[in-house]
């Protein structure tokens, strides 16, 4: 089991946070009341040219069902933000 936040591609033209905003709506059935960039970062910048952005929702809400593609296999799982952090260290 690995515990993983929604992500996703960035569509041609599409600003990163409406794919923030849509890959949580799709992968989990919720939308957030505010979403923050917390840092964007070039993964891998010797040899690719793409970037990794991430934020943080805020105020969700469940507003539908997960809109998931034929390979996705998604268990939601609400983790309060205070916990976060020790989830990371620990690996889980």
């Amino acid at each position: 089991i690995n515990l993983e936040i929604p992500g996703g591609v960035v569509d041609p033209g599409e600003e990163p946070r409406l794919t923030a905003a849509r890959e949580l709506a799709e992968e989990t059935g919720y939308a957030a009341g505010k979403i923050q960039l917390l840092t964007a970062v070039s993964v891998n910048p010797a040899i690719q040219n793409n970037w990794c952005h991430l934020f943080l929702a805020t105020g969700c809400r469940r507003v539908g069902e997960q809109a998931l593609e034929g390979t996705e296999s998604i268990d939601v799982q609400l983790v309060p933000l205070a916990d976060v952090a020790q989830l990371m260290e620990t690996g889980a």
